[in-house]
């Protein structure tokens, strides 16, 4: 394969042109209404965005139910319910962009003759591991396209309060609400090395100039759960003595539960299979972990 020469004069807008134009779009449809004591709001949500860097994105769908309705002359209720469901594509982060894990990181050590419109293409030979010009650094797109990092999260809150007058002025209300969040994400790293790198050294030697960064493929998934349930009851008497005085009084009890589990899991020594992001494809056994906690 014939070397690809390139005059060393700054390319025109070079950073600006390693990142995209991203996009947002966000569409919400709702409706409403009332009719003898009782109201309601439904609406739903759809948002979807392109990041600025290659292969990163954000999706999301929302539900929202609200109603009230007076049940009676002295009761009345509400209630609420509000779901979502997200998926997000982030990069690949890292503070050393020797270690090829940093996207930018690694696309700000570029000289500034190398042409970002032209390296995205990084399976050409010329960008591709072998062919890309740094001795130490790593296509940035190709971090960007072959580690993984995806996120989905479902989001659940409803809550219900009836409210109930006792006696002329006071009121017992009661309320529960109910937060509920599971996500599960995943972390992918391909498996690849570089080709030995020989440069010219002293007295007109070769050697292989070693400290290139390398990878036996990872894998790993993280699965978490966590509830909030929250339960309040309020009494509230409230009585205008006179023009000058007014006596309020307020008593309540009020119970809070949190649950947090996790279970995750990851790859030990690498990956069997190229591509393949499965735990029965690591070399050695995969490692797992779970625990709960509760408050």
């Amino acid at each position: 394969m014939e070397a690809l020469v390139r005059p060393y004069s700054a390319v025109p807008n070079q950073i600006e042109n390693f990142f995209r134009v991203g996009s947002t779009l966000n569409n919400n449809v709702y409706m409403s209404g009332s009719k003898d004591g009782f109201t309601y709001y439904a609406s739903y949500g759809n948002l979807n965005q392109e990041g600025i860097l290659d292969g990163t994105s954000y999706q999301r769908n929302t539900i929202n139910l609200k109603a009230s309705s007076v049940l009676s002359k002295r009761l009345t209720a509400d209630f609420g319910v509000n779901f979502s469901k997200s998926k997000i594509n982030t990069a690949q982060e890292g503070y050393r962009p020797f270690d090829g894990q940093n996207a930018y990181a690694n696309a700000i050590q570029a000289p500034v003759n190398i042409p970002y419109n032209e390296l995205r293409d990084y399976k050409n030979p010329y960008y591709g591991l072998d062919g890309y010009y740094g001795s130490y650094s790593t296509n940035p797109y190709y971090i960007l396209n072959e580690y993984g990092n995806e996120g989905n999260f479902d989001n659940f809150l409803t809550n219900i309060g009836l409210k109930y007058n006792v006696f002329k002025n006071f009121d017992l209300t009661g309320r529960i609400g109910i937060n509920s969040v599971t996500g599960l994400t995943e972390t992918t790293v391909p498996i690849f090395a570089y080709s030995d790198h020989i440069v010219w050294v002293d007295d007109l030697q070769q050697t292989n100039r070693g400290g290139r960064f390398s990878s036996v493929g990872e894998y790993g998934k993280t699965s978490i759960k966590n509830t909030n349930t929250d339960v309040t009851i309020l009494g509230n008497y409230n009585n205008q003595i006179n023009s000058d005085f007014n006596l309020e009084v307020t008593a309540g009890y009020n119970l809070f539960d949190r649950r947090t589990q996790s279970i995750s899991g990851e790859t030990v020594g690498g990956l069997v299979v190229p591509g393949w992001y499965n735990f029965s494809n690591s070399i050695q056994t995969a490692r797992t972990s779970e625990w709960l906690k509760q408050i």
